[in-house]
């Protein structure tokens, strides 16, 4: 006689409906879908046992009190997820290969399973099915047992505890990364309504036949990537959500996107090619009236969704102006470049010859209503720098990907290369400045590389022709990209009311050679350099307000005199002096090229966001004059002639005497030094003459016999400098 199975009467008290299944089989030896609603009489338990049936099967879900299984095969999967905690806590199962964990739920489910790499690795056994009940035979001979430590009893849960079970599956697949990225990606890829009708009709199966499916899920399948060396299927498909992501290279996108990436189409030629691959039709057809002929047709609202999906485009609310994304920065002719897509798309679609001034504005005024922003989003971020080949990151010095989120309007012409050195620049800088002027230049190119006004301060070149300031003030405009730059006189910004407006969104306003102008009202020059927030218009075009982050770089002959003696307008300046003259074979007509290779500028980088940092760090230029140094600074170098004649009468060194007389060469070669010394620029002989009469109109002029031979002198003043201050100076100078 068969033995029966000693835990038959125990299911039947935790009131688990059972019926027998074939001897050492999992399968039913009847019709076993009724005692999922029934559970067995006596009289059929009483025929079952006294036929010596072994195996029993245990019905799962509502039936049995919303009983529930875990079934897991693997011993790994049982310690990894740590099951074997809740096989202390309720009744376990050792089965063939694995356990069964008996639980009951607060509410009923239906059995689910998780998928591995094609393969069932854990089943949540509930409505809708059965497992074999612990005494009976597996089909290798092996006895399904209690196991050993769990209780004889089945504890009751919470339905969520096996949401975390399947939790913890997905992390230890790494599955939770993927269901994560499946909702990023869902958001990154949805497009208009057209679209996303169209990608729902074509679905994800084109894929497939670009890749080969290796593992599937429930909503989703993974495969090795076509676009980088894959080895372990990396590649995943999103068939609810119509998107694939690669966890290999990053890359992501639709079933557009895919074609577009793997057939190295744009974005037409992509739909075009779907349509010939699925024969589903994105764009509609209508008949011309006069040739009959079946004409692809579109609205403006499609027509700006597929522009929408070329290229990112933004709208400042105040202005309404359009911007669009050239890949490496935000540009201001979006309209221009609407009307250019506009005809393209239609051209290439096949409906019309050209686009109607309808259409087009349609379509303008509908991409104009989708993407509106608040102009002070722009330029916003203050410690990123937009470069060549990424966003370098002022505060970690990491360089970040290109991207339209930052809302940059401009992109500096230089790569980052953390190695790259510019010696041709330095030893320029050198040959051009004194030495002690180099590190507060650099600093306020720096400054020019971050959109704000935070430490109040203009620059100003001073000296004589053919001495740097013009070749410097290309390398800083070639450095900063000359669409990022202007070139407004200082003068011409304070009393033109449309000139403000074009500081908007540059870095610096580069001015070569500012005239010997008076400057009369400088209060904008306040603003401009404070960061005050400025109103500005263009031609025909509605007012806007903004906070001007451009910088104010001038250089000069000689600086402007102003009217303006307040510390609120000399603080504001940093003056630099150019001593050197570069004439004849000193002079290099190739020196821009030299210094301003690809190379070079990236050397140049590196050292000004060096100087960038310090002056971030210490709060101040490395120039730190007091406001009335810098005012008596700026005042000479305003009119360094009557500077040398007021503090040469003042030390008792010329001398006023309607007799007396002075060599002009010998009194200019004087003026020289005392340029020099003072950091004063130093205008020509021709120049000095004229200033030198302005300030002492009494004087003359007249030849004087000095030293056996005739020269040219000034009458009416005399020169007294001691004989070994001059020998000392001549030292020092020459």
């Amino acid at each position: 006689m068969r033995e029966t199975n000693p835990w038959v009467n125990q299911y039947i008290r935790w009131g688990i409906s059972i019926f027998p299944l074939k001897e050492r089989d999992k399968k039913p030896i009847l019709s076993w879908e009724e005692y999922q609603h029934r559970h067995p009489t006596a009289e059929e338990i009483q025929s079952w046992v006294s036929n010596g049936h072994r195996n029993w099967g245990a019905v799962c879900g509502a039936i049995s009190g919303n009983l529930v299984v875990i079934d897991v095969d693997k011993e790994e999967l049982f310690r990894e997820l740590n099951l074997d905690d809740f096989a202390k806590e309720t009744f376990t199962v050792r089965t063939g290969k694995g356990y069964h964990i008996y639980l009951r739920v607060d509410s009923p489910i239906r059995r689910k399973s998780l998928i591995w790499d094609g393969k069932e690795e854990l089943r949540f056994q509930a409505e809708g099915s059965y497992v074999v009940a612990c005494g009976s035979l597996h089909p290798t001979g092996k006895e399904y047992t209690h196991y050993d430590g769990s209780p004889v009893e089945i504890k009751k849960y919470s339905v969520s505890i096996l949401e975390d079970i399947e939790k913890r599956w997905k992390r230890y697949h790494n599955l939770d990364k993927i269901e994560e990225k499946r909702k990023v990606i869902k958001e990154s890829t949805t497009r208009g309504k057209d679209l996303e009708e169209f990608k729902r009709k074509v679905g994800m199966k084109l894929i497939e036949k670009y890749v080969e499916p290796k593992r599937r899920y429930y909503n989703y399948w993974q495969g090795l990537c076509p676009f980088h060396d894959d080895h372990n299927p990396s590649f995943t498909v999103y068939e609810d959500t119509n998107s694939w992501y690669c966890f290999g290279c990053q890359k992501y996108g639709d079933i557009i996107n895919f074609i577009q990436e793997i057939e190295h189409l744009d974005f037409i030629s992509a739909i075009k090619k779907i349509e010939d691959e699925t024969g589903i039709e994105f764009f509609s057809r209508e008949k011309d009236e006069e040739t009959g002929e079946e004409k692809k047709k579109i609205s403006h609202a499609t027509l700006a969704e597929i522009i929408l999906n070329m290229h990112h485009f933004i709208t400042l609310r105040d202005t309404e102006e359009i911007l669009w994304w050239d890949g490496k920065k935000w540009c201001f002719n979006g309209e221009t470049k609407i009307k250019e897509l506009c005809q393209r798309i239609i051209e290439e679609i096949g409906k019309m010859e050209k686009a109607t001034n309808h259409i087009v504005n349609e379509t303008i005024g509908y991409i104009q209503r989708r993407t509106y922003i608040e102009r002070y989003l722009l330029n916003s971020n203050k410690r990123k720098i937009p470069l060549l080949n990424g966003i370098y990151d002022l505060e970690t010095g990491e360089l970040l990907p290109s991207s339209p989120d930052f809302f940059f309007t401009y992109c500096i012409p230089v790569e980052y290369d953390p190695s790259a050195d510019c010696p041709k620049i330095k030893n320029f800088l050198k040959q051009i400045l004194h030495e002690e002027d180099i590190p507060v230049l650099l600093q306020f190119i720096g400054y020019c590389l971050i959109p704000e006004q935070k430490f109040h301060k203009a620059l100003m070149l001073i000296g004589d022709g053919a001495n740097g300031k013009s070749t410097l003030i290309s390398l800083i405009k070639r450095f900063l990209g000359p669409s990022n730059t202007t070139s407004i006189s200082l003068q011409t910004l304070l009393e033109n009311r449309f000139a403000v407006a074009n500081l908007y969104g540059k870095l610096a306003n580069l001015y070569a050679d500012l005239p010997d102008e008076t400057l009369k009202h400088t209060g904008l020059f306040k603003m401009i350099t404070g960061g005050d927030t400025l109103s500005a218009e263009k031609k025909f075009k509605p007012h806007f307000e903004f906070e001007p982050t451009c910088k104010l770089i001038f250089s000069a002959n000689k600086v402007p005199r102003t009217l303006d003696d307040t510390t609120a307008f000399f603080r504001r300046w940093i003056l630099l002096n150019f001593p050197n003259k570069f004439e004849g074979d000193n002079r290099d007509p190739y020196i821009l090229e030299k210094i301003t290779t690809p190379e070079e500028l990236s050397g140049f980088f590196n050292l000004v966001v060096q100087h960038l940092r310090w002056l971030l760090e210490k709060g101040e230029f490395i120039e730190n004059k007091s406001t009335e140094e810098i005012r008596e600074d700026y005042i000479r170098k305003s009119d360094p002639v009557r500077a040398f004649v007021m503090d040469y009468i003042n030390q008792g060194r010329i001398i006023e005497n309607p007799d007396a007389y002075v060599s002009k060469d010998e009194l200019y070669a004087e003026f020289i030094k005392y340029c020099k010394k003072i950091k004063l620029p130093v205008p020509d002989k021709s120049v000095f003459g004229r200033s030198l009469k302005s300030v002492l109109p009494t004087i003359g002029e007249t030849r004087k016999k000095i030293g056996g031979e005739m020269k040219r002198c000034w009458k009416g003043i005399s020169l007294d400098v001691p004989k070994d201050e001059e020998q000392s100076e001549e030292e020092e100078w020459f």
